[in-house]
């Protein structure tokens, strides 16, 4: 009875198996309990599980099959509790607990969760699932220690994880009180009122006391209380101020008298413009004061007075780099022209830097802490015919832009204030698939080779060839290559041994089924990333071609099963289809229309588009009236023909995010006529 010895000689392992090497045992066990039917109690013969294996083939198999199935229970796991890792993770990256953390139980906790976290992430490398298993256990019961070691801290620590009572607030705010004190016992303040004087002085001192009393204690969130009166203090102490520099302004003395009496209190107390910005008539003052600097800041004092005034009047928290006696006038200037809302208000104008020396282009971006405008700026004094339409442009003349020289530093800033203002009203994304804004639509390279197929005629001139490989072709040229000269990735898709596997060869590969198992059982429990990462690595070593072309349609026909979620069957025919059994002739297909379309409109380094060929060279290139070209690496972007017939610039065309600050430029320039419809819509922005 082959059945029953192999069951007896199962369960004798599994006993040893439970006092030497649990695991094995536990693989065994679950082997057993998967694959085996059972045994007819007449005669004690084994019943053929599903895949028709006798008991000794489950035993030789139970340690690959053990593995596929602690895969899966560790991808199950992993998948319902990395979120709460991650969260950890964050927490103490950024010192939730304390910097350092507030008691040695959590620096243990904290200790034993990185180790774990750490170690996760080698086995899980490895595969190694077993010790996987083991290492979510450890990340269990440290995070189960952190939480109780946070818990059992006194409840004066209730707010040890609030950033307002942190180390880094208390250093921040002590500076600020130190360098007041110092400009009072420097005289910078001599001018303020008396009263102003002993007011803050009282405040200050008792917030301190507040806060070394709450210190000694160890309580955070008394902490954090001591450090607002600080605050409270400071800034009505600074409100003191404003209130003497507005005076002065109005009090009939010289212009520059409140200008020079803010360059005195800026050495003790930077955010003293801040205070000023907010009062009534504050921004007003601030304007009047930079606008006596004249149109250059001649010494190093009157440097830093317009830029802390440009800091306080247009909120900007970073404003760095090559900030000149001739620019940050001329840039104070630039923001005080447009509305309030587009700088002063819009927080995504909070950071400015200015690089004279760089060659790249000036650019806007934005991340959680705000938007950032990189000026890459030279000479502030700079003309150019920056809006000169191309010769052949097509705008009628009433609705041409002024043709005349403007200053590239101006336009360059408006142009970049207008992304920011795009930004925050997202006027583009809501608007730009208008056809009164272009009619823009967002592409890819794989929707422009669809075009290319089908309205260029590629698919038609080409019936033999499967149309997988033809798209394929044009993406590759889309992508960067030279027509004729196909990358690895066409070059793959032609069969190294002559005929191609077949569909029914693909169906019975290894991988290939493993991938098919996958896909049904994601579809039924649910896809999650971690696990098809797991899965598509799995199924990629188990495909049976191992070189050339063959192998890597194996490896993209497994990231198609999973990665794409396509049906397996489908996934199947087309990978089939697109493998040729021999090469065709490149020069024919690199000749085709389509080919020469693909080269025509895709980038050429980081800044030379299709929009700087002239109406003529693009309409030469439209298709179904709409013209397609790559903006910027891997972006890809198409727009109604006809827009071109009110544009202002050659660069408007590259992109949606253009259009809009091309326009804005010209408009806050005074260069477009008040009939162009695009004026209307700026009018109305303003």
């Amino acid at each position: 009875m082959q059945g029953a010895t192999a069951l007896e000689k199962a369960l004798s392992m599994i006993d040893q198996g439970a006092a030497t090497d649990p695991a094995k045992a536990i693989k065994l066990l679950r082997a057993l309990q998967d694959k085996v039917d059972g045994l007819d109690p007449a005669n004690g013969q084994r019943v053929l599980n599903p895949q028709g294996k006798d008991m000794s083939e489950v035993l030789e198999d139970s340690t690959l099959e053990s593995k596929s199935e602690l895969r899966n229970r560790y991808t199950t796991r992993w998948g319902a509790m990395k979120d709460r890792v991650q969260s950890y993770r964050d927490a103490i990256r950024d010192h939730a607990y304390g910097n350092p953390p507030v008691a040695p139980a959590v620096v243990q906790a904290i200790t034993a969760f990185q180790a774990a976290d750490q170690s996760l992430g080698t086995a899980v490398m490895k595969q190694d699932y077993e010790t996987s298993m083991a290492l979510l256990d450890d990340i269990d019961a440290a995070v189960l220690a952190l939480e109780t070691a946070a818990a059992g801290i006194a409840s004066n620590h209730a707010d040890f994880k609030d950033p307002a009572n942190s180390d880094a607030r208390k250093a921040a705010v002590r500076k600020k009180a130190a360098d007041i004190q110092a400009g009072i016992n420097g005289r910078r303040y001599k001018d303020l009122p008396a009263q102003a004087l002993s007011d803050y002085d009282r405040d200050i001192q008792a917030a301190q006391l507040q806060l070394a009393t709450a210190e000694a204690n160890n309580n955070a969130q008394a902490v954090g209380a001591a450090l607002d009166a600080m605050d409270a203090a400071m800034k009505a102490f600074r409100a003191a101020g404003a209130a003497h520099l507005t005076a002065l302004a109005k009090g009939g003395k010289k212009s520059g008298d409140a200008r020079s009496a803010a360059k005195k209190l800026l050495d003790s107390d930077p955010d003293l413009l801040r205070e000023l910005a907010v009062l009534p008539q504050g921004r007003e003052l601030l304007d009047k004061m930079v606008a006596g600097v004249g149109s250059s800041a001649g010494d190093d004092e009157t440097k830093r007075f317009v830029k802390e005034a440009m800091k306080a009047r247009f909120n900007i928290e970073i404003l760095e780099g090559d900030l000149t006696t001739k620019a940050l006038p001329r840039l104070y200037k630039l923001l005080a022209s447009v509305p309030e809302e587009h700088a002063a208000e819009n927080e995504r104008v909070s950071r400015i830097k200015r690089d004279k020396h760089s060659t790249g282009a000036s650019s806007y971006g934005r991340d959680p802490s705000g938007g950032m405008l990189t000026l890459n700026l030279g000479k502030t004094g700079r003309k150019e015919k920056k809006f000169q339409p191309m010769p052949d442009d097509t705008v009628p003349k009433e609705l041409r832009i002024k043709d005349k020289e403007v200053s590239y530093f101006d336009h360059s800033t408006l142009h970049e204030i207008g992304h920011a203002v795009d930004d925050k009203l997202s006027y583009m994304s809501a608007k730009g698939s208008d056809a009164k804004f272009g009619g823009w639509r967002e592409e890819s390279a794989d929707s422009v080779a669809d075009v290319a197929c089908n309205q260029k005629g590629f698919y038609a001139d080409f019936p033999a060839l499967p149309r997988s490989f033809l798209k394929a072709f044009l993406l590759d040229i889309l992508n960067g290559s030279t027509p004729g000269q196909p990358s690895g990735a066409v070059l793959n898709l032609v069969a190294t041994g002559g005929a191609p596997p077949t569909a029914a060869d693909w169906a019975a590969d290894p991988g290939i089924k493993q991938a098919s198992k996958d896909h049904a059982v994601f579809t039924r429990d649910g896809w999650d990333d971690d696990q098809v990462n797991v899965a598509v690595t799995d199924a990629q070593r188990l495909v049976a071609y191992r070189t050339g072309p063959e192998r890597q349609a194996g490896r993209a026909l497994v990231e198609a099963i999973l990665r794409d979620r396509t049906a397996p069957a489908q996934a199947i025919a087309d990978t089939a289809a697109g493998l040729l059994a021999a090469a065709p002739q490149w020069n024919l297909l690199a000749a085709h229309d389509a080919a020469r379309w693909c080269d025509y409109i895709r980038l050429r380094g980081s800044a030379d588009g299709l929009w700087e060929k002239g109406a003529g060279g693009i309409t030469a290139a439209a298709v179904g009236g709409r013209i397609y070209h790559q903006a910027y690496g891997g972006v890809w972007v198409s727009y109604l023909l006809s827009a071109r017939s009110k544009g202002v610039s050659q660069y408007q065309f590259r992109a949606p995010g253009e259009w809009f600050s091309e326009v804005y430029a010209a408009y806050q320039m005074g260069l477009m006529p008040e009939n162009h419809p695009d004026a209307q819509a700026m009018s109305w922005i303003n």
